[in-house]
């Protein structure tokens, strides 16, 4: 019997309700184990709890613009590899626990470290890509994408998958140095190089 994860969040946006009827479609195989996990199950730290809770309730409020600039955009680009260097050991620890054949992901912030597991494992990645726009952390090179939009998909196939974010693996063996290393990088690639590109 295969087991497949599915791995969604609780921010709203209808990651959850994707992930539910990717469920109900594979449970039509007998064949399979199917594990819903939220990724804030994977971290479930207080920092990540709190911007689950703000997500959602600045959705309620209707503080689109604001959760764009300071989670969507903000986050990413000035938060990503850090995270990303914080977090990827306890996400493997929540997938050795699992023992997963098959990763689908319904959301985004984690999808470095399912993609780099997924590939060490050799087992099929799969993203469902909810949103019109695309982030770094909604596209993977190992990944196979499933998308709404027709947009989404060619915005994912003209995406540069040799920079640092996707170039640089990130596992739970790598070493402090190359930590700082891919943080330095990053933040050549896509804050300070940006900034150069805007200002010019």
């Amino acid at each position: 019997m295969r087991k497949i994860v599915i791995v969604y969040d609780r921010m709203g946006m209808g990651h959850l309700r994707m992930a539910k009827i990717i469920e109900n479609i594979l449970k039509e195989d007998n064949n399979v184990e199917i594990i819903l996990t939220a990724a804030t199950d994977f971290i479930d730290t207080a920092d990540c709890r709190f911007a689950v809770k703000f997500w959602n309730y600045g959705i309620k409020k209707n503080w689109i613009t604001i959760l764009d600039l300071l989670i969507n955009f903000g986050l990413r680009k000035f938060l990503m590899p850090v995270m990303d260097v914080k977090y990827t050991k306890k996400v493997y620890t929540h997938l050795d626990a699992l023992q997963p054949d098959i990763i689908i992901s319904t959301f985004n912030v984690i999808n470095k470290a399912l993609g780099t597991y997924a590939e060490e494992k050799g087992i099929p990645f799969h993203i469902f890509v909810l949103d019109i726009a695309i982030f770094l952390d909604l596209a993977n090179p190992y990944a196979k994408h499933i998308c709404y939009f027709d947009e989404t998909a060619e915005a994912i196939r003209n995406y540069d998958f040799n920079t640092t974010y996707y170039t640089n693996k990130i596992n739970e063996k790598v070493t402090p140095l190359e930590k700082i290393k891919y943080v330095i990088k990053y933040y050549k690639d896509y804050v300070f190089n940006s900034a150069k590109i805007q200002f010019t």
